[in-house]
């Protein structure tokens, strides 16, 4: 037990150094961007059995670095790519007329077909499909694996290969195509096994060098495909973008709109899955250097495009010696349905992608954010945090506003009333409490009804009228709820607040629709809302009516049974998940959480449905709302960027980083967007209470990639230069390369808000504020953990001081 303390106690020492971005030199070189399969793969996720880790390592963590973001190799490099060891599961196959690369159930062929050319087909050998007819066996085909465009023509060069051999790694397809103007393109498409165990998965560095020019073809851009040979409806994964079906008859979309590059279809009869993605891909806008993903629904084809083909495709220059190389990913599964589909293809392709894990330190950052609340309040007498503060290197220049949501207000309260109580600091801990006070203490805070408004104006000390939404109230009250969970820990009651929440619980537990659902937005009155109720007549609103919103007050709900063991509580939160899984969890998307965009599909809206199936798990123990959470998991995170690409030069200082390819960790802000910030790294704490839950370690990987890389357009270490560690930019356009946004010059106060609360919410409950420390624990030892805390409102951590005696003696006056 000692040796295990000692090495603890040498993570927590080496996660806490300080990191010197600017002293490190980090030379970029054409080696630095390869991908080198024959290095070793370290996955510190793979131990693994079910005893202490006596080794916590995060060496693998990379320090934050600003240097010239890297172009892809363009190399072939044959001779590296990972030689095949395994017999059984992964081999190569002998066939009459081709060979075949066997991934456990899975086959791809290339066989000659009836044009003495080669075509390709993916197979299930194992029979899984429940219908006796050999017809299902051949999953997907692709008869033309050469598609070729040449610029200034409409129709492409098509072919199979001419031949195929086979290698130490795989199988080599080549083929010569000539044009119309007699331009000469080779093509060597190398098929392998990516590093890892990923099952149904066939890699291809796909190769094109040009033997000859010819000066009247200008360019050429090729296009990889793949086609379910049923009859059957198509539904779809495109993260970030289509969420299993869709009326369009086809779609294309850059990679970098999409959080994690693959587009996936499942014929819904069969059962037939296949995804296609880039591997490990080094996107860069110089040379066109990025892909996109064609969804064909009339065809039922799914196909990846290089260079981009958008509203226009792209090309790359047809000159002689040219060459051109990239690899992309093809995964095949028989899935019971389009949620088990996009979880577990999610999670495959986040493993090939193998993201980096950017080196900050959570201890750091939660101090950092609370030194400058302070220093936020200092600033002026006012009694609340700005909501927005230009973005500056000057402390002088501090150009705030004060007029926002009363979420953001509270939500703080709680982190600096947790900093006060944590590190003994009175000042803190009064600056929480007061910021709460404003609000649980005033009258005019709430209607008669329940509702409570959702925005002030501290400069003017009012309210400001805007359709209360649920979404906002929820998010005000459960701030309020955990401050008031976490004082009552350590004896301090606030009756007061617990009052407030009350009045609004109550208002959740009257106002339930009969069928169990909720609306997005109401009136003051408690009614659902209607432009124009209570003089408010935003016609630019696009307020959401909907009742998707039930996700939710569930989380909200169920920490109130857990305080007060009152039935009603458990009874609405059953209604209202009987609803979500009937109505909205089969749809396969979750919206109205950015309650500007209305009811669009979004993040926000994703991580509540996480909190909603989290609390429904707990509650009723039914390993069916496990599903469910892993479903609300891959929608989420498929806004989330797992890889870097790099920003064109900007007027906006907040562009820094992202010259340096920090997209990674960046969240897109609603489904089809193209703006993204770091407001998903609150989720980190959910992915965490996931892999308790589920036992599955892909989402351990995935919270300590939130965890980490959320942080890194955030000035910590103060290389950013700005005048503040805790600030980082708001929402910024990033997926079109081109840096641009009004909120991008700014510091949003909910920007700290959601880095801290995971962090706050870590501590309460695990005493730890990152996952691989807890990764030293059982998991047997964290889900009894999990048992004693329920939702975080039960036994909590406790900190013993001297703050809170001071507090609650100046409250007695």
């Amino acid at each position: 037990m000692n040796n295990r303390k000692n090495n603890i106690s040498l993570l927590l020492l080496l996660s806490s150094l300080t990191i010197s971005s600017c002293s490190n030199e980090w030379k970029v070189s054409v080696e630095d961007s390869a991908i080198i399969e024959s290095e070793s793969y370290v996955d510190p996720y793979v131990d693994e059995d079910d005893s202490e880790n006596e080794n916590l390592d995060i060496s693998y963590r990379e320090d934050r670095i600003f240097k010239e973001f890297a172009t892809p190799l363009n190399s072939i490099r044959e001779e590296l790519l990972p030689v095949i060891t395994s017999k059984a599961q992964k081999s190569l196959i002998e066939l009459e007329n081709g060979l075949a690369l066997r991934n456990y159930y899975y086959r791809l062929d290339i066989y000659k077909d009836e044009t003495d050319k080669y075509s390709l087909k993916i197979e299930n050998i194992s029979r899984e499909i429940n219908i006796d007819d050999e017809r299902f066996d051949m999953m997907f085909v692709n008869t033309k694996p050469i598609k070729i465009y040449i610029k200034n023509y409409d129709e492409p060069i098509t072919s199979g290969y001419d031949s195929i051999v086979k290698t130490d790694y795989g199988i080599k397809a080549s083929a010569t195509i000539e044009t119309i103007n007699g331009s000469i393109l080779e093509v060597n498409d190398l098929y392998y096994f990516p590093v890892g165990n990923e099952r149904g998965v066939f890699n291809v560095r796909k190769t094109i060098k040009v033997i000859e020019a010819n000066e009247n073809d200008s360019g050429f851009a090729i296009e990889y495909a793949f086609k379910n040979p049923g009859i059957n409806t198509t539904e779809w994964f495109v993260p970030n973008n289509v969420f299993k079906f869709s009326n369009q008859e086809s779609s294309s979309f850059r990679e970098t709109y999409l959080g994690i590059p693959m587009i996936m279809q499942r014929d819904v009869f069969t059962g037939c899955t296949l995804a296609l993605g880039r591997y490990k891909p080094v996107v860069n806008y110089v040379n066109d250097s990025f892909a996109s993903f064609e969804m064909n629904n009339k065809d039922k084809e799914i196909a990846i495009s290089y260079p981009s083909y958008e509203a226009n495709r792209r090309f790359h220059p047809l000159e002689k010696d040219k060459l051109e190389v990239f690899d992309l990913t093809i995964k095949a599964a028989i899935t019971s349905s389009y949620e088990e589909a996009s979880s577990s293809f999610y999670n495959s392709f986040f493993n090939m992608i193998n993201p980096r894990v950017v080196n900050s330190n959570m201890d750091d950052i939660f101090k950092i954010i609370n030194d400058d609340y302070k220093a936020f309040l200092d600033k002026s007498d006012n009694i609340c945090l700005p909501d927005k503060i230009k973005l500056t290197n000057s402390k002088d220049e501090f150009e705030a506003k004060y007029s926002g949501y009363i979420a953001s207000q509270i939500k703080a309260a709680y982190e600096m009333i947790l900093y006060g109580i944590k590190y003994d600091d009175p000042d803190s801990l009064r600056n929480g409490i007061n910021i709460i006070d404003l609000f649980a203490n005033d009258d005019e805070f709430f209607f008669d009804s329940g509702i409570c408004y959702t925005n002030y104006d501290s400069t003017s000390d009012s309210y400001i009228a805007y359709p209360s939404y649920l979404k906002l109230m929820v998010e005000e009250m459960e701030g309020l709820l955990d401050a008031y969970s976490l004082l009552l820990s350590h004896g301090f009651i606030k009756e007061n607040w617990f009052n407030a929440i009350s009045k609004f619980t109550k208002f959740l537990l009257d106002n339930q629709n009969e069928d169990g659902s909720y609306y997005g937005c109401y009136n003051y009155e408690g009614n659902k809302y209607e432009i124009g109720d209570n003089g408010i007549s935003n016609e630019d609103m696009n307020v959401a009516y909907s009742t998707n919103a039930t996700i939710f007050p569930v989380r909200l709900l169920g920490k109130m049974y857990e305080i007060t063991n009152e039935e009603s509580y458990l009874n609405a939160i059953n209604k209202a998940g009987s609803f979500i899984y009937d109505n909205i969890y089969k749809k396969g998307y979750y919206s109205g959480g950015e309650v500007t965009l209305g009811d669009k599909a979004d993040s926000t809206a994703g991580e509540y449905a996480m909190y909603a199936y989290d609390t429904l798990y707990i509650l009723s123990n039914d390993d069916k709302w496990i599903d469910c959470l892993k479903q609300a998991a891959a929608f989420t995170m498929s806004s989330m960027i797992t890889y870097s690409y790099p920003m064109k030069e900007s007027t906006i200082i907040s562009a820094y980083p992202l010259y340096a390819g920090y997209t990674d960790g960046l969240n897109f802000n609603g489904s089809n967007l193209a703006s993204a910030d770091n407001h998903l790294s609150s989720l980190y704490y959910e992915l965490f209470r996931l892999y308790i839950i589920s036992g599955d370690k892909n989402y351990l990987k995935q919270a300590e990639f939130v965890q980490q890389n959320s942080k890194s357009t955030m000035n910590y270490d103060n290389s950013l230069g700005y005048a503040y560690k805790s600030f980082a930019a708001d929402s910024a356009t990033i997926a079109t390369f081109n840096y641009t946004g009004d909120n991008a010059s700014y510091y949003s106060l909910m920007s700290s808000v959601y880095n801290a609360d995971a962090i706050a919410k870590m501590y309460t409950n695990f005493g730890d504020s990152d996952v691989i420390i807890n990764k030293a624990k059982t998991l047997a030892v964290l889900k009894d953990r999990l048992q004693e805390i329920g939702l975080g409102t039960k036994n909590q951590n406790t900190y013993k001081n001297t703050a809170i005696r001071i507090i609650k003696n100046e409250s007695a006056y």
